[in-house]
């Protein structure tokens, strides 16, 4: 598990990179109207197909850059803080320094493989932008000044 400070260390290492990539990502985002589009199940000729649903491209863009940039941060999430504020509605994530607005990003991701659509409602509802929009607004990365 990586600290604060050796988070830090490998952000300033891929800093430039991270800028430049998370700008993309919130934009592409913001252009984005729809997340996801969900079929449901159709039974015709008594044969039932099940439903489905198709995500936009950009979902699966934003969880490999997120990886890619390893923004990924190894912590207990079930319980944590940065959990339970994703339930209070439009929550000002410029509040959390890079560290623990990464956090956030990790629950969301990780909260997604074991509630499935949790990561469109996410799209849908404007927090990951709000949150890629809040890491782009720190001028701290190189130092860890939270």
């Amino acid at each position: 598990m990586k600290t604060a400070k050796e988070f830090y260390t490998h952000l300033d290492s891929i800093k430039a990179t991270v800028w430049d990539q998370l700008a993309d990502m919130a934009d592409k985002i913001a252009q984005t109207e729809v997340f996801c589009v969900a079929y449901e199940a159709v039974i015709e000729n008594g044969i039932k197909t099940p439903g489905y649903r198709d995500e936009e491209p950009v979902i699966l863009e934003f969880i490999e850059l997120f990886y890619h940039l390893d923004l990924n941060v190894n912590f207990d999430w079930m319980g944590s803080r940065e959990h339970k504020l994703l339930s209070e509605v439009d929550y000002d994530f410029n509040q959390l320094g890079v560290f623990d607005l990464c956090k956030v990003l990790t629950v969301i991701v990780r909260n997604d493989r074991f509630y499935g659509g949790y990561l469109i409602n996410r799209f849908e509802d404007g927090t990951i932008l709000r949150i890629l929009q809040a890491l782009l607004n720190r001028q701290d990365w190189a130092t860890g000044g939270e």
